[in-house]
């Protein structure tokens, strides 16, 4: 049963590692994807749609992740 436990808490510690990692990523790829919206579409009504750039642009980013993951740690 103590095996078990320094097992459990490495992959606890990786989830969180991992989990911190995206949640970083997301942040920058958010912030670009409003900032590219902002300068390419300024003073038009795509400008007011920064929100919705910003969550497609996290929404791809995170299905890529998923998918390269996926595929390479089988």
């Amino acid at each position: 049963m103590s095996a078990d436990k320094p097992s459990n808490w490495k992959s606890i510690s990786i989830t969180a590692a991992v989990t911190l990692l995206f949640v970083v990523a997301s942040y920058f790829v958010w912030s670009e994807g409003n900032q590219l919206a902002r300068k390419f579409a300024g003073g038009t009504v795509l400008a007011d749609l920064r929100f919705l750039f910003g969550f497609l642009a996290v929404f791809l980013f995170l299905s890529l992740a998923q998918a390269l993951m996926s595929r390479f740690l089988k």
